[in-house]
């Protein structure tokens, strides 16, 4: 697409993370002149209402930040292609991970930091719920979680779990028991893989 809208004339704007991999190498069809964004402002003064534009998008991108760009450059430019080259199956789970956020008090996503599908699904939790943990391994679990008691009904909290790809995980739900010596809280997650018990101390008591 890159190649041939770049030869028939058009100005290529790619949405999407300018140092990711996948945008360096789209960019190399059009002899690396493409305008790369994540945001509008970075488009701003970059392109006439005469331009030929040709926008294109990170497969990865989530649908809102690429919505935001496509309509800015309609009414920024005359001449306009499109084409919606998120993957489909990203563009679903990243409108999953939106409605599980929404039910959520805290959000567990497994993924690297170096990963864009995990940056961008705990983006989007973010949107929707206050408190979104990227975890990439063991370090990473939040060992002191302060739990406001207007998030605890019937002695428990709805915390969920997604992968890297936005698939929510089996090993909830958790529950919440009361230590008779430590008042404490103690979240306990059962795995539904290996039944193996995983206890994160809780900063909260009820």
């Amino acid at each position: 697409i890159v190649e041939r809208e770049y030869n028939n004339g058009y100005r290529i704007v790619i949405a999407g993370d300018k140092n990711h991999p996948e945008i360096i190498g789209i960019n190399g069809w059009c002899e690396n002149t493409a305008l790369m964004a994540t945001d509008t402002k970075e488009l701003e003064g970059k392109i006439s209402p005469d331009d030929k534009v040709c926008l294109v998008a990170q497969t990865t991108l989530d649908r809102e930040t690429f919505e935001n760009i496509k309509n800015f450059i309609k009414k920024c430019c005359k001449k306009v292609l499109i084409f919606d080259t998120i993957c489909r199956a990203t563009a679903q789970r990243q409108d999953e991970s939106a409605m599980i956020a929404k039910k959520a008090d805290y959000m567990f996503v497994i993924g690297a930091g170096h990963s864009a599908n995990s940056n961008k699904l705990s983006a989007i939790c973010r949107r929707y719920c206050a408190n979104v943990y990227q975890i990439a391994c063991f370090e990473d679990i939040p060992q002191n979680i302060d739990i406001p008691k207007n998030s605890i009904v019937n002695g428990k909290c709805t915390i969920k779990i997604l992968d890297n790809v936005g698939n929510e995980l089996t090993w909830i739900p958790f529950s919440f028991e009361v230590d008779d010596i430590a008042p404490e809280v103690t979240i306990n997650a059962v795995a539904d893989a290996d039944k193996e018990k995983a206890g994160v101390q809780v900063n909260k008591t009820i």
